[in-house]
């Protein structure tokens, strides 16, 4: 499934961009993983699916606020890296703010839901945040998947460069999601 999905992200976007975004996704997944192991939580297994990287771990014996902290630790690195990045290449701007945004929507398996969840649950409304996201994610990812094909198409029709190579990873993105969503998979 992954070299599918290697495949599909070098037809889409050029190689260097292709390269640049596996960078920034495996940054991202270590940001996880260095604050997970800085606050203790330990991590049973690393795996890597069409949907991204899943981190496995004991959710039972982690406080929500570790949680919420290791699930934000992802899109900073995406942050960090767009901004000292950013004036060397539009490339790798576009690539990491994207990332870092797609991240942080509250979509299942993602870690914008992860942090909306684990808030939640601090403030004792977990499952009332929980109904909500199972309904409102699937409606969103394919609002975004036409949206992100719709931009990339018109954008490389148009010219639009750093704009296009954008949309085309929120494109990229989104279609992963959706390839990991029908072979079962989640994340």
């Amino acid at each position: 499934m992954l070299l599918g999905v290697v495949s599909v992200s070098l037809a889409i976007l050029p190689f260097r961009t292709t390269l640049i975004f596996w960078l920034s996704a495996a940054a991202h997944e270590c940001g996880h993983l260095i604050v997970m192991r800085g606050l203790g939580m330990p991590v049973r297994r690393v795996s890597v699916r069409a949907g991204g990287a899943v981190l496995g771990w004991e959710t039972s014996a982690v406080p929500y606020s570790r949680e919420l902290a290791a699930a934000a630790a992802g899109p900073l690195v995406n942050v960090l890296l767009a901004w000292r990045l950013s004036s060397f290449d539009e490339a790798w701007l576009s690539v990491n703010v994207l990332l870092a945004v797609y991240n942080l929507l509250p979509l299942r398996g993602n870690d914008g839901a992860v942090m909306l969840l684990s808030a939640a649950e601090l403030c004792g409304y977990g499952d009332g945040m929980r109904l909500w996201l199972l309904r409102l994610s699937d409606i969103v990812s394919a609002l975004l998947l036409m949206l992100g094909a719709w931009l990339f198409w018109y954008g490389t029709v148009w010219g639009a460069g750093g704009a296009s190579i954008g949309c085309g990873a929120l494109f990229f993105c989104m279609l992963v999601r959706l390839i990991g969503s029908v072979g079962g998979e989640s994340g």
